[in-house]
């Protein structure tokens, strides 16, 4: 309805959306990349710990085979001294000699020693029950060797062969066991070098899949932005990039776009503001120029000279209320709002506005409400373009015939100054947008001609004086505009103000 409309200021979207229809809903970058790492590092670990448990396994097994080796040796050990025994046993033909029973006994004693070794060793119950059998045999043996009746040599030659056969027994008891050590132990070497071949490709596969896909998530919208970028740089404002991801990349490439949408919009709004200047400038300029010119012929009677003169005066009142507000505007943005602040009676200066504007605009009625003696701090000349603006957008945006209310009042701790009209109204949509700079309402920009500068500078110079201002409105219902102005004893200070 009235002189603003959407600046192009677009809320920045999620980005769900992507400019050519290419986009994938994926996880961020960031998670992606912990995903990644998690996956490489749990690959290490769980095969490392694989490794590590067949590696301790391989050293047991190792202990094993030593073990079952050294286990072999001392048979064997035993056998040459049970074997060199009983042939001087059977050969010493003074067995009852003293030296030779003192080194027979020696001897046994040497091949018990080993004996018991081998029955501290044993780990199994197979090993235990061949270890007893030679302990029996070699018992009986060594009775039969250190007795001081020499026991026949057959006799002798029996126990002998039965130990000798106990100790066989254990040996090739060992050495089976030997053997499937040493089976154990080839095919866990083989699971760890299958293992560690495991682990690389693992980690390569894993490494080269999310390094790929970190470069097309990274590389491609990358370039697209930066192409994007350097044709928006280049003054192409339709340049967007293309959202291909939903992550970090994706929110830039549609922070861009929307940033690229909302500069093409103000751009656009900035060419048409330049115009519609323009526009409103040669119309009062042309009407002076023919005024001077007609005066400088001498040809124009002075009833119609002063018709023209009255013209001239209306078109340069419209070319300083405009140049207000270009300046004003232009002080509130760049935060340069000078105000000159003075104590003045709000109800004196609406009710003049009040008056002034029956007398010169006969194609509404206007009715006016005000209490006695509202005072305010504030720059009344501001303050006074502040209703005029509000009471003119009533005027452009309300039928002919229509009745514009004017109402001063006291509520609370404030003046309230309201307008209202019977006009066309507006829509909560079109209330969010009436106050951005450089614009008007699509849907009501063909009523009125003017530069979209008006509410956005009302709301600023409003709320410099401390206030606020209201809209109530309604497609087709008309519409309420509500100045809050805090009142003398609690406005800003008197003086000068810089906003």
């Amino acid at each position: 309805m009235h002189d603003t409309e959407h600046d192009g200021m677009v809320a920045f979207k999620s980005g769900n959306t992507s400019m050519n229809g290419s986009f994938s809903p994926s996880i961020s970058i960031k998670r992606f990349i912990t995903l990644w790492v998690g996956s490489i590092m749990a690959a290490c670990v769980v095969l490392s710990i694989a490794i590590l448990i067949i590696i301790g396994k391989l050293e047991s097994l190792n202990t094993k085979t030593i073990n079952d080796l050294q286990a072999i040796e001392k048979a064997h050990t035993l056998e040459l001294i049970l074997l060199n025994e009983n042939r001087l046993t059977v050969t010493n033909k003074d067995y009852a000699d003293k030296t030779s029973n003192d080194a027979s006994h020696s001897t046994l004693q040497k091949a018990q020693t080993i004996l018991n070794t081998m029955v501290v060793n044993a780990v199994t119950s197979d090993e235990d029950v061949l270890i007893d059998t030679i302990e029996k045999n070699f018992m009986v043996f060594s009775q039969a060797a250190t007795s001081s009746t020499p026991a026949p040599s057959e006799q002798l030659q029996l126990l002998t062969d039965n130990l000798l056969t106990s100790l066989e027994n254990y040996r090739e008891y060992k050495n089976n066991e030997m053997g499937k050590t040493i089976q154990s132990s080839r095919f866990l070497s083989t699971i760890i070098h299958n293992w560690l071949i495991l682990l690389v490709l693992s980690v390569v596969v894993i490494v080269g899949t999310g390094s790929v896909s970190l470069l097309r998530r990274i590389v491609r919208p990358t370039i697209e932005l930066s192409r994007a970028a350097a044709r928006f740089g280049q003054g192409d404002f339709s340049a967007r990039s293309s959202v291909v991801y939903n992550d970090e990349l994706g929110n830039l490439c549609q922070t861009f776009n929307n940033m690229a949408e909302d500069i093409e919009h103000r751009e656009k709004s900035r060419i048409q503001f330049i115009a519609t200047v323009i526009h409103d400038i040669r119309n009062p300029l042309a009407i002076i120029g023919a005024t001077a010119r007609m005066l400088k012929k001498k040809e124009m009677e002075t009833e119609r000279l002063n018709v023209w003169l009255e013209r001239v005066i209306r078109e340069v009142e419209k070319l300083e209320n405009q140049t207000h507000d270009l300046m004003d505007s232009a002080q509130i943005q760049t935060g340069q709002l000078s105000l000159q602040i003075n104590e003045f009676n709000l109800t004196e200066l609406a009710e003049e506005i009040y008056t002034e504007q029956s007398e010169v605009c006969s194609s509404h009625v206007f009715v006016f409400e005000g209490c006695d003696d509202i005072r305010i701090l504030g720059d009344r000349k501001r303050l006074e373009r502040v209703i005029i603006n509000l009471l003119s957008n009533s005027i452009k945006y309300s039928a002919q015939g229509t009745t514009i209310s004017l109402k001063v009042e006291k509520r609370d701790s404030q003046a309230v100054y309201s307008i209202t009209d019977q006009g066309v109204g507006m829509s909560p949509e079109d209330i969010k947008l009436i106050f951005q700079p450089f614009g008007r309402l699509t849907s009501t920009k063909h009523m009125a001609q003017g530069t979209g500068l008006g509410l956005f500078s009302v709301k600023k110079i409003i709320e410099a004086h401390g206030g606020s201002i209201a809209v109530t409105s309604e497609t087709g219902g008309g519409t309420t505009f509500e100045i809050f102005l805090p009142l003398a004893g609690d406005s800003i200070n008197q003086g000068t103000s810089d906003t």
